[in-house]
């Protein structure tokens, strides 16, 4: 057992390597050492050093040795232990991680300087408590310059956003992502980043599958002419379970494009004679592509939103604007009359229209409150399905005026769904890929 002893602690050093770089507020524990003294004693070892007077190096104790020394204190407890540099090490860092008091980026040094010592993944397990996934992952982030690093866990990154991150193979497209981190709109970049990853990794097997059928490999911009005829759109280049391929490549011929996002499988038209002039061929390329790609980003937002749900914690203050927005959504669906919904709550109509909308359903929460209307819009939620959308399906890729989208995300949003610029454009109307407003006139 060590020996306690009284040290001056200006004849104390603060360690070198010590993981934890800023001690935080001392205030409150400098005036509790002022009334009681140091209460528990501090760990030491000797430093050595060429001068006469015997100095110490401070292994536990950091903070309270700074607040006695703000204290004015002559003397405090210490046990002076003899320790080697992987054990002063990994003794500061066990400290800190019991206490939870470390940062990330200051956790991820600390873990570093241990491995750079000889310690192993399992060891510094053992040592911290963590688990030895968590030691590796702690590990990969000393990749990253610290500075960044420091500054992306202001921004509110999470080692969830670096686990995500590691998906990402590209060291190139990493370092682009790395930016991102901890902004609202990282989640939607490194879904985007790692689903064309997986697409372009589907894309032999893909390649293989048409060879197989004997299909032609066309340019891109083939796919467009009037002499095809689209078969199927391989979105993401997935091959659905449900697929079967043709049987009759002997007799009739097949084309293929095959891309990284989405590859098509195409067949020649009986009736090949091109019909469409220059700029109609050409407009009605323009719409397909932009039809395929909201295709593909609304996709993205819905995974982004499901993926957001199932990892959220429900909390008792959220459930009112979880009812609220369940009933808006309900509403939206245009399942319930308006006539039906009112008989239901013994109220007055509360929508000019036949179908209860959005304003109808705020009039009637008004009157009936949230919890009476969500039972008689469940009553007709049993009966029917609607999907929802951002633009109008039927007339193009234009924006829907009439979408219900804007409201699902301002309910999200207010229970803390962090909304990317992509997905604020596409309910607001302002996204890129939305045909002109004018155009839709015409």
């Amino acid at each position: 057992m060590n020996n306690i002893v009284s040290i001056n602690p200006d004849l104390i050093l603060p360690h070198p390597r010590n993981p934890r770089h800023s001690l935080g507020d001392l205030d409150e524990l400098t005036a509790s050492i002022k009334a009681n003294g140091v209460m528990q004693n501090l760990t030491v070892i000797h430093a050595q050093g060429d001068g006469d007077e015997t100095r110490y190096i401070v292994v536990i104790g950091h903070r309270r040795l700074a607040a006695a020394k703000l204290a004015g204190l002559t003397e405090v407890p210490c046990a002076v232990v003899e320790m080697d540099e992987r054990t002063q090490l990994a003794t500061m860092l066990a400290e800190n991680m019991q206490r939870a008091d470390l940062t990330l980026p200051e956790e991820v040094e600390g873990i570093q300087m241990m491995l750079d010592l000889g310690e192993t993944v399992a060891s510094v397990a053992d040592i911290t408590g963590l688990s030895e996934t968590t030691v590796r992952r702690r590990a990969k982030l000393a990749e990253y310059d610290k500075g960044a690093l420091a500054e992306a866990v202001q921004r509110g990154a999470t080692i969830a956003d670096y686990v995500e991150l590691e998906k990402v193979k590209s060291a190139k497209e990493r370092s682009a992502l790395f930016e991102k981190i901890g902004t609202r709109d990282f989640n939607w970049a490194v879904k985007s980043a790692i689903s064309l990853q997986e697409s372009v990794e589907r894309r032999p097997a893909l390649k293989k599958a048409f060879a197989a059928i004997k299909a032609k490999e066309i340019k891109l911009s083939g796919q467009y002419s009037s002499k095809y005829l689209r078969i199927k759109d391989f979105q993401r280049n997935v091959i659905p379970d449900d697929w079967s391929w043709p049987t009759d490549f002997d007799k009739k011929k097949y084309y293929c494009v095959v891309d990284d996002r989405c590859s098509v499988l195409l067949t020649g038209r009986s009736d090949s004679k091109e019909s469409a002039g220059p700029k109609e061929k050409q407009a009605q390329k323009a719409l397909k592509e932009r039809i395929a790609a909201l295709e593909q980003i609304t996709g993205q937002a819905k995974e982004l939103r499901e993926a957001w749900v199932k990892d959220y914690t429900p909390k008792k203050a959220d459930a009112p604007k979880i009812l609220r927005m369940l009933c808006l959504a309900a509403a939206c669906h245009d399942f319930a009359s308006s006539v039906d919904v009112s008989g239901l709550l013994g109220i007055e109509d509360p929508s000019p229209r036949y179908y209860l909308g959005l304003d109808g359903a705020e009039t009637a929460a008004a009157k009936a409150g949230w919890d009476k209307l969500a039972l008689a819009l469940a009553l007709a939620a049993l009966k029917t399905d609607y999907r929802a959308s951002f633009y109008n399906r039927s007339t193009g890729a234009y924006y829907g005026e009439d979408s219900f989208m804007p409201v699902i995300y301002a309910n999200l949003a207010a229970l803390g769904y962090p909304v990317s610029s992509e997905e604020k454009a596409l309910c607001d109307g302002t996204h890129e890929l939305y045909m002109p407003a004018a155009e839709a006139a015409k």
